[in-house]
């Protein structure tokens, strides 16, 4: 694991990071609750992420998850976290496969802490820095990127349908981040992996960022962030109870007052004028 370090001292300024300022352009409360409130994730969460740790250990040597994982799969007889062993043998195969693609790792587990402007400290956890080659890409020569590993269980139902700066804003925030650093602008690279049968396919997506982009990122997170005194709730059936929204139920509505006014507002009907 590296770590890379920019004047880092705590001294109270806001901490930021990707994980929570995805949230301030949904709702700026649920972005303040965030900063003050860790949630415990679901079975499913769980799962996902362990998934995700296995595939990211598997494929890059090391990952965020700070266990020993070969003496846990060891001593589990090839189990690991509520996977069983056949589950675990298919993603080290995935794995295998898309390690191909990685001609070096210049950085694993990639620790940037940036603190020069007097207002925050941003931290960001990279998965690697390297040279990567897909034959259909830089006409098939390896290049240098910030790449994100991903396992999934379809690229086509949850990754071809991204299509906004928000599905992206963790892309911006890792090549920003290293441009604050090293004041060199990467490409950035989701590697990701699914099975299909007993094939695994293996799908980039590469992000393209320009200094103007940065700047847009900045102004419309970094400032507003900043430049917030209020914080103010975007209360709506959407945001708080998840109707009619993929992501569901805001997951910091047990802390939050509007979300719960919402939840428990009286509710009138006419039986006559219900759906049979």
């Amino acid at each position: 694991m590296t770590e890379i370090k920019v004047n880092v001292n705590n001294d109270g300024r806001l901490r930021l990071r990707y994980s929570t300022i995805k949230n301030y352009r949904v709702c700026p409360h649920m972005f303040k609750l965030c900063l003050d409130h860790d949630q415990e994730p679901s079975r499913a969460q769980q799962l996902s992420m362990a998934r995700g740790n296995l595939f990211e250990y598997y494929v890059l040597g090391t990952s965020s998850d700070p266990r020993n994982i070969d003496e846990i799969i060891k001593k589990n007889k090839g189990r690991f976290d509520g996977m069983q062993k056949k589950t675990v043998d298919k993603i080290k195969a995935m794995a295998e496969k898309v390690k191909k693609h990685f001609v070096s790792i210049d950085y694993a587990q990639l620790h940037l802490t940036y603190e020069k402007d007097p207002r925050y400290i941003f931290e960001s956890h990279i998965d690697a820095i390297g040279l990567i080659q897909f034959d259909e890409l830089n006409n098939g020569k390896p290049f240098v990127a910030i790449v994100d590993t991903k396992w999934t269980a379809s690229i086509e139902e949850v990754w071809n349908n991204k299509s906004t700066k928000e599905d992206f804003l963790q892309a911006i925030v890792y090549v920003w981040i290293v441009w604050m650093n090293t004041q060199r602008i990467l490409p950035f690279v989701y590697v990701v992996a699914q099975t299909m049968g007993e094939e695994t396919i293996v799908k980039p997506f590469v992000l393209n960022v320009t200094e103007n982009d940065i700047l847009w990122f900045m102004t419309e997170y970094i400032e507003r962030i900043c430049n917030d005194k209020v914080f103010p709730p975007l209360a709506s059936q959407y945001n708080c109870l998840g109707q009619k929204s993929k992501k569901g139920k805001c997951r910091y509505i047990q802390h939050c007052s509007y979300g719960k006014s919402l939840l428990t507002r009286p509710q009138l009907m006419e039986f006559k004028d219900l759906e049979q």
